[in-house]
């Protein structure tokens, strides 16, 4: 399984509630094609009073997942940003922005999502 670490931010102000039903609606979706597992936390934007999510998918099917966060979002341009060995994939849609990029450790990037709250698991 590949793995794929992923922020989500809406445009919309929403709440921690909200955000984290729509991430478990997101992986039923992406379940249905494919065998995933999504471990994902919400946490506040400091600057702009609203939350925002890191996930990471386990996944095998890359037009599967990057054809349902399309939909999530309402957006289909996918823009590239290289800075150094990093690549992050940008797609501004009508409802917020996604963020994706390889994930080189997986333990550091889960230690990373811990930092505010414990991280939930989808099977």
């Amino acid at each position: 399984m590949k793995s794929v670490g992923i922020m989500i931010r809406r445009r919309k102000r929403t709440n921690k509630k909200i955000l984290d039903k729509e991430i478990i609606t997101l992986h039923s979706k992406l379940k249905k094609n494919d065998t995933i597992i999504t471990h994902y936390t919400t946490e506040k934007d400091y600057t702009k009073g609203n939350y925002h999510t890191h996930l990471m998918i386990e996944h095998n099917d890359d037009m599967n997942l990057y054809n349902q966060l399309n939909n999530f979002i309402g957006g289909n341009i996918w823009e590239v940003d290289k800075s150094g060995l990093d690549e992050i994939k940008i797609n501004n849609g009508k409802w917020g922005e996604i963020h994706t990029h390889h994930i080189w450790d997986e333990l550091r990037f889960k230690g990373y999502m811990n930092k505010h709250k414990q991280l939930k698991t989808l099977y």
